[in-house]
């Protein structure tokens, strides 16, 4: 199945999400920046789709975001 902005050929990825994680820290610089060791563990449970205007934020197959509510979207075989 395809998942596409009704009425054109404009194919959906996905939401954008947001969610929370633990990066894992190696130091702190003498500025104060934080030396990051290169891996985050993800909160998988926290993940949320990221709104605008009430309707959430998709993801074009070519990256751009577009704001969409249900009655904008059609699933396609």
């Amino acid at each position: 199945m395809t998942v596409r902005i009704k009425g054109t050929d404009t194919v959906l990825v996905g939401t954008k999400e947001v969610l929370y994680g633990v990066a894992e820290v190696a130091g702190i610089n003498e500025d104060g920046s934080i030396e990051y060791a290169g891996s985050t563990e993800i909160d998988w449970d926290s993940q949320v789709p990221v709104q605008a205007e009430g309707k959430k934020i998709w993801v074009t197959e070519d990256d751009q975001e577009v704001v969409l509510s249900r009655d904008e979207i059609e699933t396609v075989e």
